[in-house]
């Protein structure tokens, strides 16, 4: 086996998705997540995250067969609205080995409802498989 662990970061400022190219055939076995909230005062904060192999982010898809995990944190204040709070998700799973190909495209997407966040997603693979890049 050759593994590796490929990490991704993305921001809710920045809108647009991280990406990586994958540089050999292989199987995605693991991908552990962490959303960080670095404070805020607005009620009814959220933020989803979703780690795909499409360039466009499928949170309110049906049947969305590109995507590979997904994580979601929502918080709510409590009292006064100029209270400010921080929080923070981490969380591993299991990907029963996804196949993917040299050249293919990991995406990190990232959405708010509003508030501030940090999101890393930290994938581990497998890249045993041949080293062929896919013809597009």
């Amino acid at each position: 086996m050759n593994k590796a662990v490929i990490t991704m970061y993305n921001t809710t400022a920045i809108g647009s998705p991280a990406s990586i190219d994958l540089q050999g055939d292989g199987v995605l076995l693991a991908v552990g997540w962490q959303l960080n909230l670095t404070g805020n005062a607005a009620d009814g904060d959220g933020a989803v995250a979703e780690l795909s192999f499409g360039s466009s982010a499928d949170f309110t898809t049906n049947d969305a067969r590109q995507v590979i995990s997904g994580c979601i944190m929502k918080g709510d204040l409590v009292g006064a609205a100029a209270n400010f709070y921080n929080a923070s998700v981490n969380y591993q799973e299991w990907l029963d080995g996804i196949k993917f190909f040299g050249g293919e495209r990991l995406y990190l997407h990232v959405s708010a409802v509003t508030g501030s966040y940090v999101v890393r997603a930290r994938i581990l693979c497998d890249f045993s498989g041949s080293q062929n890049i896919r013809r597009r």
